[in-house]
């Protein structure tokens, strides 16, 4: 069948998204839009809003809405 053709993605050793995020925001004092983040770490915003939620539900980010929502390490 078609399905059987399909690639499975297999998890690759490094730091994981969350672990990325959390690194980059180091480098944003005053926090970075969903924008700025997918195209620093090259993911898509949707993959992004899940992590930061997790994130933010563990006290480790925060947001703050202006212009435009910004994340930043809490």
């Amino acid at each position: 069948t078609a399905l059987n053709h399909i690639p499975i993605l297999t998890p690759h050793p490094g730091p994981t998204t969350g672990e990325m995020l959390l690194d980059l925001l180091r480098h944003y004092p005053n926090g970075a839009s969903i924008g700025e983040l997918s195209y620093r770490l090259n993911r898509p915003v949707s993959m992004l809003q899940i992590v930061l939620k997790l994130l933010g539900s563990e006290g480790k980010v925060g947001t703050r809405r202006g212009m435009q929502r910004v994340y930043f390490l809490k």
